[in-house]
């Protein structure tokens, strides 16, 4: 064996090495292959968890259409950008709808719903997003996966030269126009004493929260809640409801409903 190896010393060591270099690649990839896809799970996970519910309703629209978006021209992009910046409202403040980029979002005492749309088309006229002159309107193409619409944005000047602004479309499912409202940036709110939030155990703070969080997604013009004073406790299960009654055009009421055991409350505008 000693001679075999002295005879054959230059094919041994390069055996050697041979050997030592295809450990060494091995380590490094099974390193990479276990490495690699935790940090694709990873990123995969941030990308997907932000916008689930705008990714399901494009999901309802052909791969076409959505490809459209690509090439929205600058008055598309300045339309969804104004679309989205203001609240619009209907039926005496009852109804609601709001815009993302990729959806809009229809809400009313009876419902709320999202449906993704497409701009197909635009015929924005002059002076439209400057102080016009006369009544004018904006009239789009959208697309939704219902079918193709035509809507419109139309400016009505007052006297006073302040414009009344109307979105109208039917594809929209609670009213077919709505109005341009202002939309408020706090709720004040008139509710129980701190007397009795410290008898069971919670805040104001917490309150607040649930009836602020309720009322700027559905009733987003209403600026002040007025609690009626009345709290009704309910044994079999173990709650207590206020009414709030809103100070929007339709004077909304409100119902939130503290959960005794839970400690926390949840606001609706139906009875629990």
């Amino acid at each position: 064996m000693g001679d075999f190896i002295s005879n054959h010393k230059r094919g041994v060591i390069i055996g050697a090495v041979a050997l030592l270099l295809f450990v060494i690649l091995s380590v490094g990839r099974c390193v990479a292959i276990h490495t690699i896809p935790s940090e694709d799970v990873s990123s995969s996970t941030d990308s997907s968890g932000s916008s689930t519910d705008e990714d399901k309703d494009d999901a309802e629209l052909d791969a076409a259409t959505v490809s459209l978006r690509n090439s929205y021209s600058d008055d598309e992009r300045d339309l969804i950008a104004y679309l989205a910046a203001n609240t619009w409202s209907a039926a005496q403040e009852t109804s609601f709808v709001s815009f993302t980029d990729r959806t809009f979002i229809e809400s009313s005492p009876a419902k709320t719903s999202s449906y993704a749309f497409v701009i197909t088309a635009i015929d924005v006229p002059e002076g439209f997003w400057t102080a016009a002159t006369s009544d004018t309107d904006l009239t789009f193409a959208l697309t939704t996966k219902d079918g193709s619409y035509i809507a419109r944005v139309r400016k009505d000047l007052a006297t006073d030269g302040n414009p009344t602004v109307t979105l109208t479309c039917d594809a929209f499912s609670c009213a077919t126009g709505y109005t341009l409202a202002s939309s408020s940036s706090s709720l004040a709110i008139d509710g129980p004493s701190a007397t009795w939030y410290d008898a069971h155990e919670t805040s104001q703070d917490a309150l607040s929260a649930a009836l602020s969080d309720y009322v700027a997604a559905n009733v987003p013009t209403a600026t002040s809640a007025t609690w009626n004073k009345v709290a009704t406790e309910d044994y079999a299960s173990g709650t207590i409801t206020f009414i709030f009654k809103l100070n929007n055009k339709a004077k909304s009421t409100v119902y939130v409903t503290f959960d005794m055991v839970a400690k926390t409350f949840s606001a609706s505008g139906k009875v629990a």
